[in-house]
C-alpha cells in the first residue's frame, strides 16, 4: 500500500510528452552548444535571429525581407504595428519546439501570435525581440461522432464555425468571425451560450502545449490534468498551445438580434441587461450578446446596440427589451441563420482601422438603474475629449448569469477563475477607438481615470468585484489580482513545473502575467 502511494506520487510529478515530436535531446544540446561556442558574449534576439535562420533558412524574415512588413502588421489594433528583430514562422509544433530551445538558449524576448486580435500593445508582437508567427496552425479536424473538433490557434471563429456548418454543429468559442481561437480560448472566452454551456475554456477537452524545455504535451483531464486547468484562463504563462480540442454542440440554426436603439430608451435597454444576466431556467436556452452604451464625445445623445444571437429559430431570451418604445427603435433586424453567419454578420470592424485600447471591470449582481448611473459618469468624463481625433469611446456590459460559471463549478475540473455562480454578475468594459499616435499618451490616460473613477463608484455603494476579464483587459491592468488567493498559488505551483526558469513569464512578452 505504501509503495502503491508513493508510486501514485511520483506518477503526478511526472509530464508526459511526445518524445517523437517534441525538441530531441541531441537538437537541444546541439543547438544549446553552438549558442555558448558563438554567441556566449552577445545573447539576446540577434543569437536567436541568426540562430533560427541557421536552423529554419526561409521561415525566418528579417527587416527588409519580402512580407517583413505585412506580418509586422498583421493585427486588428494599430498599437500593435511594432518591429521585431525577426519573425520566425514554424510549420508545426516539432518546430515550434525547437524554435523554443533557441529563444532560451539566447536567451531572448520573443511574443507568440495566433489570430492578432489583442488590442493591447505588445499583447502579440515585439520591438526588438524575436516574433513566432503561428500562421501554419490553420488545420482543423472535426470528429462528429466522437463531438470534438480540433483547431489550430491560428484559425479565427469564422473560420471554426464556418467548417461546422455542414455538421449543424458548434463549439464555445469567439463571438465575432475575426477574433483568434488562441487569445479567446486561454483568456477565459465568453461566447453568446455561455449561459447554457459555460465559456470556451470550459469547453476545451485537451490541448497540445510547446513547454519551455521543447518537450510537446497533451493536457487533458487524464493526461498533466494540472496543466490542463492552469491553461483554463491562464494566458501565455505555461507554453505555447499548438491545438485546441473543443467539445461541438448540435446546434444546426440560430436565431440574431441586431437592435439599435436611441438613448431615451436606455432606462428600457438597462432593465433588458439585468433581465438577461438574472435568467435561472433549470434548462437554459443559450443566448447572450454584448450590450454597448456608444457615447456622443459632443455630449449629445448617444446610441444603445444590442448584438445578441440565441440558440435555435427565435429570440425569446430577447423579450426583455420588448418594452423599449417603437418610437426609440431605430434599426431592428432579425434573422435565423447559422452561427457562421451571425458572427461575420456582426463582426463590423476590419484589422487595422484604428487605435484601440479596453479596460475591463465587473460588478456583482445587476442593476439596472446603476447601469444609467455609469453611463452618466462615461458621458460626463467624455465631454474634454472631444478634440481627440476619430475619437469613438463605448460602454459595453456582459451579463453573466449564474449558469455560466455553475458549468465549471459542477464539471469536476473547474477553471483557473472561480467564479461564484451563487450570484448574477456584470462584465463591464470601456473600449476607444481613435486616428492618431501623437494622441495615445492622453487618451491612454484618460481612459484609465474614467474606468477607475467608475470602478470606485461602484466599489463605494459594495458591488463592484476585483474579478477582470483578460481579453478585455487594459494594458495596464493585472488581469489576475480578482481570481482566488489558493487559485493563484495553485496555478504558480504548475508553472514552477512546467517553466521552472520562468521563460514564459520573463521571455515572452503579451498576455497577462501571474506576478
Amino acid at each position: 500500500m505504501i509503495l502503491s502511494k508513493l508510486v501514485l506520487v511520483l506518477l503526478a510529478g511526472l509530464v508526459t510528452a511526445h518524445p517523437g515530436q517534441s525538441c530531441s535531446d541531441e537538437d537541444a544540446a546541439r543547438i544549446r552548444k553552438y549558442v555558448g561556442k558563438n554567441w556566449h558574449h552577445a545573447l539576446g534576439s540577434t543569437c536567436a535571429c541568426e540562430t533560427l535562420t541557421r536552423e529554419f533558412s526561409e521561415k525566418v524574415l528579417h527587416p527588409g525581407s519580402n512580407n517583413y512588413t505585412t506580418e509586422a502588421k498583421a493585427y486588428w489594433d494599430v498599437r500593435e504595428d511594432l518591429s521585431p528583430k525577426c519573425i520566425f514562422i514554424p510549420g508545426n509544433a516539432h518546430e515550434v519546439a525547437k524554435g523554443v530551445i533557441v529563444l532560451t538558449a539566447c536567451k531572448s524576448q520573443f511574443a507568440v501570435r495566433g489570430a492578432g486580435h489583442m488590442p493591447v500593445k505588445g499583447a502579440a508582437n515585439t520591438d526588438g525581440g524575436v516574433l513566432v508567427a503561428l500562421n501554419s496552425f490553420k488545420n482543423y479536424t472535426i470528429l462528429p461522432e466522437e463531438g470534438i473538433m480540433e483547431a489550430g490557434p491560428a484559425l479565427n471563429w469564422g473560420q471554426v464555425y464556418s467548417a461546422l456548418v455542414p455538421y449543424g454543429k458548434i463549439v464555445i468559442g469567439g463571438r465575432l468571425k475575426d477574433i483568434g481561437t488562441g487569445g479567446l480560448t486561454l483568456g477565459g472566452g465568453i461566447h453568446y451560450f455561455t449561459n447554457k454551456y459555460g465559456f470556451a475554456m470550459d469547453n476545451v477537452v485537451s490541448y497540445e502545449v510547446v513547454t519551455a524545455d521543447g518537450k510537446i504535451v497533451d493536457a487533458s483531464a487524464t493526461c498533466n490534468p494540472d496543466l490542463f486547468w492552469a491553461l483554463k484562463g491562464g494566458s501565455n504563462n505555461f507554453g505555447i498551445v499548438t491545438k485546441f480540442t473543443y467539445k461541438t454542440f448540435d446546434v444546426p440554426v440560430v436565431s440574431t438580434q441586431f437592435s439599435i436603439y436611441a438613448e431615451a430608451a436606455l432606462p428600457a435597454f438597462s432593465k433588458g441587461i439585468a433581465g438577461l444576466g438574472q435568467m435561472d431556467d433549470a434548462n437554459p436556452i443559450g443566448a447572450g450578446g454584448t450590450f454597448s452604451l456608444l457615447c456622443n464625445v459632443t455630449g449629445g445623445p448617444g446610441l444603445l446596440q444590442i448584438l445578441g444571437v440565441q440558440e435555435g429559430a427565435t429570440t425569446s431570451q430577447f423579450a426583455n427589451f420588448s418594452s423599449i418604445p417603437a418610437e426609440a427603435t431605430l434599426l431592428n433586424v432579425n434573422n435565423v441563420t447559422t452561427l457562421a453567419q451571425a458572427s461575420t454578420i456582426l463582426s463590423l470592424i476590419p484589422y487595422q482601422a484604428s487605435r484601440w485600447t479596453f479596460g475591463a471591470k465587473s460588478i456583482v449582481g445587476i442593476d439596472a438603474d446603476n447601469i444609467v448611473e455609469m453611463y452618466q459618469m462615461l458621458k460626463t468624463a467624455v465631454v474634454p475629449m472631444a478634440n481627440i481625433t476619430g475619437l469613438n469611446p463605448t460602454m459595453t456590459f456582459q451579463p453573466i448569469p449564474k449558469s455560466a460559471a455553475a458549468v465549471a463549478a459542477h464539471n469536476g475540473i473547474g477553471n483557473t477563475w472561480g467564479v461564484d455562480d451563487s450570484t448574477p454578475h456584470n462584465w463591464w468594459l470601456i473600449t476607444v477607438s481613435w486616428q492618431n499616435a501623437s494622441d495615445d499618451e492622453v487618451v491612454l490616460a484618460w481612459h484609465k481615470k474614467t474606468l477607475e473613477a467608475i470602478h470606485a463608484s461602484n466599489k463605494a455603494k459594495g458591488i463592484a468585484s476585483d474579478f477582470i476579464y483578460l481579453n478585455d483587459a487594459a494594458d495596464y491592468q493585472k488581469g489576475y489580482d480578482g481570481i482566488p488567493t489558493a487559485n493563484l498559488a495553485r496555478m504558480k505551483s504548475t508553472r514552477a513545473k512546467y517553466d521552472p526558469d520562468l521563460v514564459f513569464t520573463k521571455l515572452c512578452s503579451g498576455g497577462f502575467k501571474l506576478d
